[in-house]
């Protein structure tokens, strides 16, 4: 008797297990070990469960308010700030050890890392129009602005190479509100690299000469737009060139691939690409949706957040698209950055 009840329990603890075990579909027998994964931190925003459902009442209400602006930022600074939000924390990805961010406030947002891992740029967590971009220096603890005094709500940033910068702006009231793309040399100067109406979500690599950046037109879907570091630090005007059809683009370190997401039988799924806009293919086969992916400094995993029946988990998956784990297994994971 006592040993059909030892069997009993652990068929019991492995049917509660197989939601986690067995990952997005196509994935199970490709698993991997978190042992594996590379031992740099990965920046995230983590809400707790209550946290998590009164964030998706906030985004409904936005999604009814400003239909076609929040699919490209969940988080829009113009809809409310940073209620519900959560709290920005560092992950040990190989033992899940997690450690709060205490030099950010409730709402602040991971943005990218420098290539060595020594400086993160974050959005602030305060309220409507005092967001802002701060950069963390890990060895000191050090918080300061990226640009102090600059008008507009700052969105979003990522380091560029030779000390550039790229970041997005909201700017205007109202109707008239439009968010832009700009560049800030190591000297101090900004300059203004898109025309709007609806530029952000940057990302660029010192290692590539590709500064990418997602487009939202009046009509149609978002799309993945190139511009040149060279030309931009030669002083010229860079064209634009439309890659693909997208949004939440993410570089690998190296700057030859980049990930993204595309929406593909009615739900967001992660995809990947070089450099040029070639080699198009899908990141292997989830379930739900799969938002902001990451790509780890070793370029071999990509980290990303999949939502499914109302709850945002933060997964790793290998970047040829096989194996699948989940990162973080209490709470709710979001806007990874490693």
């Amino acid at each position: 008797m006592r040993e059909v009840r030892v069997i009993a329990k652990k068929w019991a603890w492995l049917a509660l297990s197989l939601p986690f075990l067995a990952g997005p579909l196509g994935c199970a027998s490709n698993s991997f070990r978190a042992e594996e994964l590379p031992e740099a931190p990965l920046a995230f925003v983590h809400r707790t469960t209550s946290e998590e459902h009164e964030r998706l009442k906030l985004v409904k209400r936005n999604e009814n308010q400003r239909e076609g602006v929040v699919a490209l930022d969940l988080q829009d600074p113009l809809s409310g700030g940073s209620q519900f939000q959560g709290h920005l924390k560092l992950l040990e990805p190989r033992t899940g050890d997690l450690t709060a961010a205490r030099f950010a406030l409730e709402g602040a947002i991971p943005l990218a890392w420098d290539p060595a891992h020594e400086r993160l740029l974050f959005r602030s967590g305060e309220r409507g129009p005092s967001r802002v971009i701060l950069e963390w220096i890990r060895e000191t603890g050090v918080v300061r602005p990226v640009l102090p005094g600059r008008a507009g709500i700052q969105a979003d940033a990522c380091y560029g190479p030779n000390g550039w910068k790229a970041f997005s702006i909201y700017e205007g009231e109202g109707e008239e509100t439009q968010r832009k793309v700009y560049v800030l040399s190591p000297r101090g100067a900004v300059v203004s690299v898109s025309d709007g109406p609806w530029d952000g979500e940057v990302a660029c690599n010192p290692g590539s000469d590709s500064l990418v950046f997602v487009r939202l037109p009046d009509r149609g879907q978002a799309q993945i737009v190139q511009l040149s570091w060279k030309t931009i630090q030669d002083g010229g005007v860079p064209q634009g060139r439309i890659l693909v059809s997208g949004v939440d683009p993410s570089f690998s370190s190296d700057g030859i691939w980049l990930a993204f997401c595309r929406k593909t039988g009615g739900r967001w799924q992660l995809w990947k690409m070089r450099d040029d806009g070639s080699g198009k293919v899908a990141l292997g086969r989830g379930v739900g949706d799969e938002r902001s992916p990451s790509i780890s400094p070793d370029g071999g995993y990509v980290a990303y957040s999949q939502t499914a029946n109302d709850r945002t988990v933060l997964r790793v998956r290998r970047m040829d698209g096989s194996g699948d784990r989940p990162l973080l297994l209490e709470g709710v994971g979001d806007r990874p950055v490693w």
